[in-house]
C-alpha cells in the first residue's frame, strides 16, 4: 500500500512539474498555453488568416487525482462528428464542387501581396475586378488543387463570401508564370487577434477606452467562438479554427467585433436541429 501511495505522488509531482503557466504582464493581459507555445516554439508560425487546425499538446491538469490530458477540441466536437451532425467539406463533396477551378479568370488586376503562404500560396489585394476599380475583395492563391481547396470554395459560397473561383496567372512577378488556383472572396476588414493583443497588452502603448477595453487571448477566442456558433446556424458552416491569426479584429466606438477568416478546415453542419450553445462549446473545448 506505502509502494503504491509513493508511486502515486511521483506520478502527481511529475504532473505539476510538467504544466506550464503563460506569463501574465505588467497590466494583467495573458496569453493562453496554446498562444504562449506558438510564440514561443521554433516551428514557423502559420501566416495571416492562414493555415489548417493545430490543436495544441500542451498538457492540462485537470484534478489533484488525475494525470494529464491533451487539450484537443472537446468531447462535444467529437460527439458531433462521431454522430454526423457536422462533417468535414473535404467529405461532403459531389462532382460539380471539383470543378470549381476549371474556369480561367482573365480580367482581373492585383496589388500588393498581403502575405505569404504557409498552406497556400499567397493572399493578394484585388484592384480591378472585371474591369471595374475595387478595393473590397481579396485573392488566395493555391499551388493545386485538392479537397480541402474544394471544401473552402463550398464553405465560403455557404457563407456569402465567394466572388469566384478558377485559375489565372501567378501574380508574383519574380515566381515563373503559371495558371494557379484563385479564389476571389470578399475582404473583412481589421487586424488579427494576435495583433489586436499584442498592441493592447503592451506596455509600452497607450491604450485608450476609445480603443476598445483590453483583452487578452482567452477573452478573444471566446469572442471567436462566439461568432462561430452564430455562423454554424445561421449559415451552417462551422468554422472552429481557433488560430489567433483566424480572427480579425475591429473597434466600434470602444466595442470590440471579432470576424472570422480562413474556411480552409470548416465543417459542414448536417443537423440543423444543433444550439449556439453547442457549438459554442464545441469550439471553445468544454
Amino acid at each position: 500500500m506505502q509502494k503504491a501511495y509513493r508511486v502515486f505522488i511521483l506520478i502527481l509531482a511529475l504532473t505539476m512539474t510538467t504544466t506550464q503557466a503563460a506569463p501574465l504582464d505588467g497590466r494583467g493581459c495573458a496569453l493562453d498555453p496554446e498562444h504562449y507555445q506558438h510564440e514561443h516554439s521554433s516551428r514557423a508560425p502559420n501566416s495571416n488568416t492562414l493555415g489548417p487546425r493545430q490543436p495544441s499538446h500542451m498538457p492540462l491538469v485537470i484534478s489533484t487525482t488525475s494525470v494529464l490530458v491533451s487539450r484537443t477540441w472537446g468531447v462535444t466536437l467529437q460527439s458531433l462528428l462521431d454522430n454526423g451532425a457536422i462533417k468535414p467539406f473535404e467529405d461532403v463533396l459531389v462532382n460539380n464542387d471539383k470543378k470549381v477551378f476549371d474556369p480561367e479568370i482573365n480580367d482581373i488586376e492585383f496589388g500588393e501581396e498581403i502575405t505569404e503562404g504557409v498552406n497556400n500560396h499567397g493572399i493578394w489585394e484585388v484592384v480591378s475586378y472585371r474591369g471595374q476599380p475595387r478595393d473590397d475583395l481579396i485573392a488566395k492563391f493555391f499551388r493545386e488543387a485538392k479537397s480541402e481547396e474544394y471544401g473552402e470554395v463550398k464553405a465560403l459560397k455557404m457563407m456569402n463570401l465567394l466572388v469566384e473561383s478558377g485559375k489565372t496567372m501567378d501574380p508574383q512577378p519574380l515566381r515563373k508564370s503559371s495558371l494557379l488556383p484563385v479564389i476571389i472572396m470578399k475582404k473583412k476588414e481589421g487586424i488579427t487577434c494576435r495583433q489586436f493583443i499584442e498592441n493592447s497588452c503592451s506596455k509600452d502603448s497607450s491604450h485608450s477606452q476609445a480603443q476598445g477595453p483590453l483583452l487578452d487571448w482567452k477573452q478573444t477566442k471566446k469572442m471567436m467562438c462566439k461568432q462561430a456558433a452564430k455562423d454554424a446556424v445561421k449559415f451552417l458552416v462551422f468554422h472552429d479554427d481557433n488560430s489567433d491569426q483566424n480572427g480579425l479584429v475591429t473597434i466600434d466606438e470602444g466595442s470590440v467585433k471579432v470576424e472570422l477568416v480562413d474556411y480552409g478546415d470548416a465543417y459542414m453542419v448536417i443537423d440543423k436541429s444543433i444550439p449556439e450553445e453547442t457549438f459554442y462549446k464545441a469550439c471553445i473545448g468544454e
